[in-house]
């Protein structure tokens, strides 16, 4: 599971994501596609691939979650 540098996503426009659910959510201006996951209250979107950080959402943070992804195709060839 994971979308790499080069994908498409089918995204279905909903705001109505759960735990686990891939996501594409725009972030204080940037579009970014994670993992979305609620901790103690606090909105933390997760990524799918390692070398990236998580980000916690607080009340500063601009977010809105443009939506969920049901699809990601990857090129076979180049």
């Amino acid at each position: 599971r994971g979308v790499h540098a080069g994908d498409l996503v089918l995204v279905h426009p909903s705001s109505a994501a759960r735990d686990g659910d891939l996501v594409a959510v725009r972030v204080d201006g940037h579009t970014v596609v994670r993992a979305i996951d609620s901790r103690d209250g606090r909105t933390v979107l997760v990524p799918s691939l390692d070398g990236r950080g998580e980000l916690v959402i607080d009340e500063a943070t601009e977010f809105t979650v443009l939506g969920v992804v049901c699809g990601v195709f990857r090129a076979l060839f180049d």
